[in-house]
């Protein structure tokens, strides 16, 4: 049996292996989405817009008399959820997740701005993230939550201060995305075969990794409510979603940001070009969405500042000649001992209905290969 998911009528289940078991396995990690309703009636044009505002609809019915609270990381993703339910008229409030030192000031600004332009009540909740990690009760949350990322873990954390409520997670739209290859010599290959190929193997972006599914894990063993992916809440959203197609096609000027060569001399000036790449990408995706929403400096975690700290600290010879430092010692002492306890899984599945796909191959056909794509 999969488990319970927090969507709408459980349509999606998660699992692992191919019979969505509930006990962790060295298999794979499955998700399927359940099969897309018909058009309502002929003026519904399922779009990526429309299908946002009705879910937030369908969630306000859903959280009944408990107050609605979505959590605002001062990303995208979360602006365009907090859209969604203005939108919708359906009321909320936000809740922000603020660590010491004002550490992570330089990702909730946004969102922090966002409220207050809209008038929307701001419920902080205040954590020392070092202090807490320190405790090691985090890891307890491999086996309570299956989460192996320090980051979900102090979000889980928090989340204890909000059991009464009914706690909204933006996690990623599910892009899909054509392979590299195609980027390369999209006019001298066959479009049919490589959106049909792509599409049946879902090679995808943004995808609903593991990690995201920690909240619905925390929702059952706490008895509360709440949603811990937007972008999945409905199969018709899912769709949607998927037909706006891969952004890297719309969005020639990314070469701009990619660092030329990542795996060599990959410092903190290549990753902030990289995530700005990323954040750039994300607001193409939600501008062809139909959310005018403004780019964000890079795409934060709200640890970059912590990362930082852990540069001043001395280095264990031979451990952090790799990657950032003050990420990989970071990693080094709290990420890798959750990882020992839970390896992360190499292959994730995540499908749509058979009907499904064939309406996105359909559309994909029909819409990709227009000459509003831009090709580099």
């Amino acid at each position: 049996m999969p488990f319970v998911s927090s969507t709408y009528q459980n349509h999606l289940k998660f699992g692992y292996g191919p019979e969505f078991e509930t006990i962790r396995t060295n298999t794979f990690f499955n998700v399927e989405a359940g099969e897309a309703a018909e058009a309502r009636e002929a003026s519904d044009t399922r779009s990526f817009h429309s299908e946002c505002v009705r879910a937030a609809s369908l969630i306000s019915a859903q959280a009944g008399q408990k107050r609605i609270l979505i959590a605002m990381s001062g990303g995208m993703d979360s602006e365009v959820v907090a859209r969604s339910f203005l939108e919708a008229k359906v009321p909320f409030e936000a809740v922000i997740f603020r660590y010491e030192n004002e550490s992570n000031l330089h990702d909730i600004k946004s969102a922090v701005d966002f409220c207050n332009s809209n008038n929307l009540k701001i419920n902080f909740v205040d954590i020392n993230v070092l202090e807490f990690l320190d405790t090691g009760e985090y890891l307890d949350f491999t086996s309570l939550y299956n989460c192996n990322s320090p980051l979900f873990s102090v979000h889980l954390e928090a989340c204890k201060h909000l059991k009464n409520d009914f706690v909204i997670f933006s996690g990623s739209a599910p892009v899909l995305r054509l392979p590299p290859l195609v980027h390369r010599n999209f006019h001298s290959l066959d479009r049919f075969y490589i959106i049909k190929n792509t599409i049946e193997n879902f090679v995808q972006t943004e995808f609903p990794i593991e990690n995201s599914f920690c909240y619905d894990h925390f929702f059952a063993k706490n008895h509360s409510e709440g949603v811990s992916n937007f972008f999945l809440y409905t199969p018709e959203l899912i769709l949607s979603s998927l037909k706006l197609g891969d952004p890297l096609l719309q969005f020639h000027e990314v070469q701009h940001f990619s660092p030329k060569n990542p795996h060599k001399d990959f410092d903190m000036v290549t990753h902030f070009q990289s995530r700005r790449m990323m954040a750039c990408l994300k607001q193409r995706f939600f501008i062809r969405g139909g959310f005018d929403i403004s780019l964000r400096e890079s795409k934060f975690t709200g640890f970059e500042k912590i990362h930082l700290k852990f540069d001043q600290l001395p280095a264990d010879k031979g451990i952090y000649e790799k990657g950032i430092d003050g990420m990989t010692r970071f990693n080094q002492k709290y990420r890798s001992p959750m990882e020992a306890k839970m390896p992360p899984l190499k292959l994730i599945s995540f499908r749509i209905s058979r009907k499904d796909e064939e309406s996105l191959l359909a559309y994909a056909f029909e819409n990709w290969a227009s000459s509003n794509i831009s090709i580099f």
